[in-house]
């Protein structure tokens, strides 16, 4: 049974699609997953990046499952990003994506398809801040990704229920 279930995979990652790691840190999504499954993309476990700017062990585990995540050429999606400095913390991580309340609330997949179709050709990235894509357009970032009052950028996307 387990070969028949990689073979699928297998053959829908073949077809371009991409498959995500989630939750990782906790439960049945251990490191021989990384191993064993074809994904693109791991998310932490939201259990981690919630207390990443109050715990420092879970910032450096934060910090090393996306330099892990980097160094097997995978994007890194934390979850459960609800503040701007867990946002700023998870940027200068080189964190590639957030989910949480700080971008939008869970959705069905009808209300996902509406707020991206609402976002124009940039897809799931988060509009700039006024002030901010200013900024940004004389600095030459896109305009399209998040701007934080640093300035610098992180793209954001809405879990779906």
């Amino acid at each position: 049974m387990a070969g028949r279930r990689a073979d699928t995979l297998a053959g829908l990652t073949g077809h371009g699609v991409k498959m995500s790691l989630d939750d990782f840190g906790t439960g049945y999504s251990s490191l021989v997953h990384l191993r064993r499954l074809p994904v693109s993309e791991l998310k932490i476990d939201r259990s981690f990046v919630a207390r990443l700017a109050v715990d420092n062990e879970d910032a450096e585990i934060v910090r090393c499952t996306i330099d892990l995540a980097h160094s097997l050429g995978l994007l890194v999606v934390a979850e459960g990003v609800e503040d701007d400095e867990t946002w700023e913390r998870l940027r200068d991580l080189r964190c590639d994506a957030v989910q949480g309340w700080l971008v939008a609330a869970a959705m069905p997949p009808q209300e996902t398809t509406a707020w991206l179709r609402a976002r124009g050709e940039h897809g799931w990235r988060r509009p700039a801040e006024p002030a901010a894509a200013a900024g940004a357009a004389a600095a030459g970032t896109p305009p399209e990704l998040e701007q934080r009052p640093s300035g610098r950028a992180i793209n954001s996307r809405p879990a779906t229920t």
